[in-house]
């Protein structure tokens, strides 16, 4: 089984290069042990969700964790909401999602 620790200071050696690097997902993986998923319910709004007008929502600020990376968003934002089908019902939700390949974290709606 291999062995692995940290985080410790690095240092330069003698050609000008640090001895140690962490990557993000070192980081988020140590959080992740002890911090689960989802909004921080007593900092900021808490990213209540209101209805604006017309089709949008506004979504207050908040913090929140997801797979050990955190994500804030320290202004309100104001989301568009799709026409609903003539037809079928439909729910939609509004989620923080976590975009590992694009490097992101974001509000969302999802149909």
């Amino acid at each position: 089984m291999a062995q692995t620790s940290g985080f410790f200071n690095s240092y330069l050696d003698s050609q000008g290069n640090f001895d140690r690097v962490y990557l993000a997902e070192q980081f988020a993986s140590y959080f992740s042990n002890f911090i689960g998923n989802g909004v921080f319910a007593h900092l900021l709004d808490k990213f209540v969700v209101i209805a604006g007008t017309g089709l949008s929502v506004n979504v207050g600020t908040g913090k929140a964790f997801c797979k050990g990376y955190w994500f804030e968003s320290d202004a309100n934002e104001t989301l568009s909401i799709d026409l609903p089908d003539g037809l079928l019902n439909r729910k939609d939700n509004i989620v923080i999602r976590y975009d590992f390949e694009n490097r992101k974290t974001s509000i969302q709606v999802i149909k």
